[in-house]
């Protein structure tokens, strides 16, 4: 069943999908131009989307999967699949009740979801014979396959060894050279396997860190033989960065996928160090692939009045206490005049490492009516010349309905053009915007205070 949603994304996307019919379209514009570029929809019913998700282990960063399904609900793919590392198993995990407890989460996670979620193991979730053992008790099988609308999905063990090392040993490659000759007139493959087994077989002469690794005979040329002749694309996990790697035959990519809340250094899309969730959307052509970062997929109730009028409540002065050292104090005061009881946190947040707070983090609870007060001193010991940028003290609570409330005090020009006086420094343009604008509020407030003085005195 269709729903429609709202959402916005960091991406344009999301489909690019052969054209359909019109015969859903109705209009009674009935001049000879029209309003529009032309109507050859992407309605193909052939046609479909499905997201893949990625590393949520090995240095877990709570939150951030079970919100990533969460967002994908407002998406509304056909359904979503894994390329493994769900749980923080390990080979020194000791107890079978502590992995079921971590699947128990996992699985908790994944009941948000309005769509089907089709699991595959990662080393961290069938890397020893209890987890194997805990994992077939649970899902049966290790390997296994589907068509959906003439499409075929192989989802494919790479732990497949006693050593539960990166290997697909013998009758696992028989498997699916089965697989693939009983689905010869499928339109495409789709291979998921959680460890980039084509990359192991060829080493890595260097990487990144200056290490390098020698080839290693994983199975997967086996499988690759298999495949040539047909459409096929390939996914895989583990390496916490996306690296797309194109192989020689058309139509035919290889993919490491990021995470989903795995370990990361984070440094962002170009270094394919990303939090996301992989878009494929299938066409007559091939797919289509878009990578989703999660913080990008915004839902559409994210700012409402209720908030703004939180933030309205929340009100902040700063004064300069001494030049040197460089020590400002922020003076905060919520005036809770909402219906509602609010629970959250205060941080302050800078990327200079020069400042320095005598707050870093504070739990806060706000009843109704109450009025809350909070000062904070920030201090700056840097070079003068690195003073900027400026920290900020950041304010998020949340009401009895786990609504997020969020507010910020910030440093204004005024308290930063004594210091730039003081060391002789020039206003980048956004500070001299910031200060031109706060002189002219100055000014309209004096000319508002005049006239009222005015009428009085006329009174």
């Amino acid at each position: 069943m269709f729903r429609p949603f709202l959402s916005f994304l960091t991406l344009g996307l999301l489909t690019s999908i052969n054209a359909g019919t019109t015969s859903d379209f109705q209009v009674n514009v009935k001049t000879e131009k029209k309003p529009w570029s032309h109507l050859e929809f992407r309605n193909d019913p052939d046609n479909f989307q499905f997201a893949i998700v990625s590393d949520r282990t090995g240095s877990v960063r709570p939150g951030v999967f079970p919100t990533a399904l969460k967002k994908l609900n407002l998406l509304e793919p056909e359904f979503v699949i894994t390329v493994g590392d769900l749980i923080s198993g390990n080979r020194h995990t000791k107890k079978e009740s502590d992995l079921h407890d971590m699947w128990d989460e996992m699985e908790g996670f994944v009941s948000h979801l309005d769509m089907p979620f089709f699991y595959l193991a990662g080393n961290h979730d069938n890397g020893s014979p209890m987890m194997q053992k805990v994992w077939k008790e649970r899902f049966g099988v290790e390997r296994y396959h589907f068509v959906y609308k003439n499409v075929l999905f192989m989802c494919m063990n790479a732990q497949d060894d006693a050593s539960f090392a990166a290997i697909i040993k013998k009758d696992q490659q028989e498997w699916a050279k089965k697989v693939l000759a009983d689905h010869p007139d499928v339109r495409w493959t789709f291979v998921f396997i959680h460890q980039p087994v084509w990359k192991y077989d060829e080493g890595t002469p260097l990487d990144e860190g200056g290490w390098s690794k020698e080839p290693q005979e994983t199975g997967w040329a086996v499988i690759e033989e298999a495949l040539k002749g047909r459409k096929h694309t390939a996914f895989a996990g583990h390496v916490h960065q996306y690296i797309r790697y194109k192989q020689e035959a058309p139509q035919t990519n290889y993919y490491s996928l990021a995470t989903t809340g795995g370990g990361s250094r984070y440094r962002g899309a170009d270094f394919g160090e990303f939090d996301h969730a992989m878009w494929v959307t299938m066409t007559d052509d091939g797919p289509k692939l878009a990578n989703l970062v999660i913080d990008g997929i915004i839902p559409e109730d994210v700012n409402t009045p209720a908030q703004e009028l939180f933030r309205a409540y929340v009100n902040h002065t700063a004064k300069v206490l001494s030049l040197d050292p460089y020590k400002i104090q922020i003076d905060l005061e919520f005036d809770n005049k909402m219906d509602k009881n609010f629970s959250g946190h205060l941080d302050w947040s800078s990327k200079n490492f020069g400042w320095t707070a005598d707050m870093f983090h504070e739990h806060v609870n706000v009843t109704k009516g109450e009025l809350y007060k909070k000062s904070v001193v920030l201090t700056y010991t840097g070079k003068p010349e690195n003073v900027l940028p400026y920290p900020a003290l950041e304010v998020r609570a949340k009401d009895e309905d786990n609504v997020v409330y969020p507010a910020q005090a910030k440093v204004g020009v005024t308290e930063i053009l004594p210091y730039f006086k003081k060391h002789k420094m020039e206003l980048n343009p956004a500070l001299k915007k910031a200060l031109n604008k706060h002189d002219k509020r100055v000014q309209q407030a004096a000319r508002a205070a005049a006239r009222k003085k005015k009428e009085a005195t006329q009174k």
